[in-house]
């Protein structure tokens, strides 16, 4: 029994030794396991962070293609909308002179026709009413014979616009920006908007300091015979007259000149001076269709000269703002003092006219320089 007690007994210590000894390298087996894992476990992150990195460059690649597409597609449209740009130049072999006198010759080509409509319109509405009053004896009064004249300013505009509408086939929308309803910078056209305000102010004020230097000297040079009608028992306003002067004649004209013609020459040329010049030495030299009629040929002089000084600064107005508007409104404003002018005068070295005439001169000379150099920066 004793013997049998302690075999078992160092049976077992023997047992426990051995696996004393065989638990190390399986402690160490375990150990390299871990390890393993762990740098499995770490190489798997680095390989999720690279697929990471990887993917959001790919992702800033594809944002910055999209946003070079959209600023390129943005400046592709703001490219087609702008009314300025010479398109001709660049599909042509011509030179810039070239095209400058091609734009000249296309001004004058315009301009002939609208005159030769406006004469063909006037003569066909006048001899609607004589067809009327004459051929089915129907009594019209003599005002029907002054509503010609507005009748024919808006015929021949409607007419205009339809025959060259193929201008502003480049121009998104057709038409509205020119006429101030859209289409412009906002904050550009408030700018420009008060420097007109200012030259009408200033046209104002030389025309109050006129009148009380005719009061002070007792020399009265305005009159209102522009817009009278003279019969033979009376003498009344011609309301039809003073309505195509006011409304009428300045919106036709600014559709022409500041319209279409200076579109034309901005189409073959990008030198704003020579455009703006010519488009008004073409509407001062308009001005010579009032020979013959009633008026003095020196007033037609001031008429031309005024007209090329007065046009420059509509055309930069319209160019800073985009629109017909500022341009239609200031070339209203003019006409309801200039209808106190004497067209039948032939003397303005008068002391009234000259300065009066001088002051003007210098008023428009000042504020071209002023547009071209705003202009220039924008």
């Amino acid at each position: 029994m004793s013997y049998n007690t302690h075999h078992s007994r160092t049976s077992t210590t023997s047992t426990t030794a051995s696996a004393e000894l065989s638990s190390p390298p399986q402690q160490k087996q375990k150990q390299q396991q871990q390890q393993q894992q762990q740098q499995q476990q770490k190489s798997l992150r680095k390989q999720k962070q690279h697929q990471q990195q990887q993917q959001q460059q790919q992702h800033q690649q594809t944002t910055d293609q999209q946003q070079d597409d959209n600023e390129n597609e943005n400046t592709m449209h703001e490219g087609e909308d702008q009314v300025e740009t010479p398109t001709e130049a660049t599909m042509t072999r011509l030179g810039p002179k070239s095209l400058a006198v091609v734009g000249v010759v296309e001004s004058a080509a315009c301009l002939i026709e609208s005159s030769i409509v406006m004469l063909f319109i006037q003569s066909t509405w006048q001899a609607i009413v004589n067809v009327v009053r004459t051929g089915l004896g129907v009594s019209l009064p003599g005002q029907v014979d002054l509503a010609v004249l507005p009748a024919t300013l808006i015929t021949h505009t409607l007419y205009m616009l339809k025959r060259y509408k193929y201008l502003f086939q480049n121009v998104s929308p057709p038409l509205r920006p020119w006429f101030g309803m859209s289409g412009s910078d906002r904050q550009q056209r408030r700018i420009v908007n008060n420097e007109a305000l200012m030259f009408m102010a200033c046209m104002l004020g030389l025309f109050i300091a006129s009148l009380v230097q005719q009061y002070a000297t007792g020399q009265f040079i305005f009159n209102m015979d522009n817009i009278y009608t003279v019969s033979t028992f009376n003498k009344s306003i011609n309301y039809f007259s003073l309505v195509s002067i006011l409304i009428f004649a300045p919106i036709s004209e600014e559709l022409i000149f500041r319209g279409f013609i200076l579109y034309i020459l901005r189409r073959r040329s990008d030198n704003v001076k020579f455009c703006v010049i010519t488009s008004n030495i073409i509407f001062g030299l308009f001005h010579l269709v009032n020979l013959g009629g009633g008026i003095s040929f020196y007033y037609i002089l001031l008429q031309i000269t005024m007209g090329v000084l007065f046009g420059i600064n509509l055309s930069l107005f319209f160019l800073q703002t985009g629109t017909l508007a500022t341009p239609i409104l200031i070339h209203i404003f003019n006409n309801s003092l200039s209808i106190f002018l004497p067209t039948t005068t032939t003397n303005f070295a008068n002391i009234i006219i000259l300065p009066y005439l001088t002051l003007e001169v210098l008023m428009t000379i000042g504020f071209y320089r002023r547009g071209i150099s705003r202009l220039g920066r924008h």
